[in-house]
């Protein structure tokens, strides 16, 4: 095709870029946008859950090595009213059998007052509002005094056990790890580590936002990349198209445009060139095929009206007998000639052949029985047994023993036998004038008559080496011919086992 194909598909991108609903383009482009949004959701959604999960996880293990250290602290005798929380942020809770709790700092604020007994006013008196707590103040730090930090979550008032059981009861909110303890002082205890959750969620929290917007853009990225790869990769399947369009039947030469990259686009176009290329090599062949058989039918047809209108034209001058001696003649040409083409024809269908046992020397004498011009010896002609269709093997033998007949000065010897490799042989032999070595290939080409055989009137057309190849080759075999020892031409067919 003239021109650059890649770069005019330029022009007509713009032209057809609406007519493309439905394509294998969008098709491909829509499955892709609904798999990564899928994909992308799943994904985002597991890794919030991974996260929560593995900041979580590392939570509750920095509190089980917590109450580690505090079981060794409780069992070394230290009471459990004096034990500190090693880390800021984290409460220790100790809650004896009985459910009271000992009084301990929880590391979220001051240092919790002693427990003071109640106050019961005197009957009919007012209860007194509750006195102000009196915090100690901050301990100074090198930076000046600073305010103790207040968590955000309210927590139940300390001293109670109102703590543990809303911590228990709020998993998504609490961090709670359990370990039951033995004090030499306070007797059997259960120690609470609680953690709070707010960083965590607050992470998490920030994550999904992230997400909730990052997913969608991802996914229109993807898709955009989707949509010009696809594209890129089609362009050249959409040139082969319009190439082959413009391809009107087998015999043009204008083939495939084939992309500049080696894959299995490129891989695709040579492959279809080459059967192009098959394709019109066979309809050159069947053009010669009819044009050669056109020509050989015509021949004794024209011979035949000959003699028929030579006859009526002068009655008295023609001898009938004769007359009909030479339409028989033809005719006879005429019948071989058909049955030749019919054959070769249906060889060249490629229809498989039955294939059965049968006994190669049997064809032999069957046919080196019909009456010839020459004596057939069939002395070297072994029992050998081939598988294969019978009338086919019998055309072969025929055309040999013919072919042999009619260039042979006096004799056609024939033999078989079994080489080396279990292959079936058969050797036609005569004495007549050879092919040259430059025209031993050409022999078996369909229509070809050699200068020595170009006269018509030994009945050859040309098509009894065609088929022999023909069927050699349909049976696994090859067909060939070389120097006889008797002088002429010796063909040699081989068939496997």
């Amino acid at each position: 095709m003239a021109g650059d194909p890649y770069r005019c598909d330029n022009q007509r991108r713009s032209r057809t870029t609406l007519g493309r609903v439905g394509t294998l383009r969008v098709r491909l482009t829509v499955a892709v946008a609904v798999l990564s949004a899928a994909g992308l959701t799943a994904g985002g959604a597991l890794l919030v859950r991974a996260v929560e999960t593995t900041v979580v996880r590392a939570i509750e293990d920095q509190s089980r090595a917590e109450l580690h250290v505090i079981e060794g602290q409780v069992a070394g005798g230290v009471p459990a009213g004096a034990i500190r929380a090693t880390t800021s942020g984290r409460m220790v809770r100790f809650v004896r059998p009985d459910g009271s709790r000992v009084t301990q700092w929880d590391g979220l604020g001051p240092p919790p007052l002693p427990l003071l007994p109640p106050r019961f006013p005197p009957p009919g008196a007012a209860e007194p509002p509750p006195p102000p707590l009196a915090f100690p103040p901050p301990r100074p730090s090198p930076s000046g005094p600073r305010p103790v930090p207040v968590p955000a979550f309210a927590l139940p008032p300390p001293g109670t056990r109102a703590d543990v059981a809303f911590a228990t009861a709020h998993p998504g909110l609490w961090s709670v790890v359990d370990m039951p303890l033995m004090s030499p002082i306070d007797g059997p205890l259960r120690a609470f580590a609680i953690s709070p959750l707010e960083d965590v969620l607050r992470s998490t929290q920030m994550l999904q936002r992230v997400l909730v917007v990052g997913v969608p853009v991802l996914v229109a990225l993807l898709t955009l990349a989707a949509w010009w790869l696809v594209g890129r990769a089609l362009r050249p399947v959409r040139i082969m198209t319009l190439s082959a369009a413009g391809i009107a039947d087998a015999t043009a030469t204008d083939r495939l445009a084939v992309p500049p990259a080696r894959d299995e686009l490129s891989e695709l176009a040579h492959t279809l060139n080459r059967m192009l290329d098959r394709l019109a090599e066979a309809a050159r062949r069947q053009r010669e095929f009819v044009s050669d058989a056109s020509h050989e039918l015509r021949s004794p047809i024209a011979a035949t009206r000959a003699q028929l209108e030579v006859a009526l034209a002068h009655p008295s001058r023609s001898d009938p007998p004769a007359v009909l001696r030479g339409v028989l003649a033809e005719t006879t040409r005429l019948e071989v000639l058909v049955a030749d083409l019919l054959a070769l024809a249906r060889l060249e269908e490629n229809h498989a052949l039955p294939h059965e046992e049968l006994d190669l020397d049997d064809l032999v004498f069957e046919d080196a029985a019909r009456t010839r011009a020459v004596a057939i010896d069939t002395h070297g002609v072994t029992a050998v047994k081939v598988r294969g269709d019978r009338k086919s093997l019998g055309h072969l033998v025929r055309n040999l023993l013919d072919n042999a007949a009619r260039h042979a000065a006096s004799r056609v010897a024939v033999s078989t036998y079994l080489d080396d490799d279990g292959a079936a042989v058969l050797l036609v032999d005569d004495d007549g004038p050879g092919i040259p070595e430059a025209d031993r290939a050409r022999v078996f080409e369909r229509f070809t008559r050699l200068s020595s055989s170009r006269s018509r009137d030994d009945g050859g057309a040309g098509l009894g080496l065609a088929l022999v190849r023909r069927v050699a080759d349909q049976h696994g075999g090859t067909a060939g011919v070389e120097r006889s020892p008797h002088g002429g031409a010796r063909f040699e067919v081989r068939l496997p086992p």
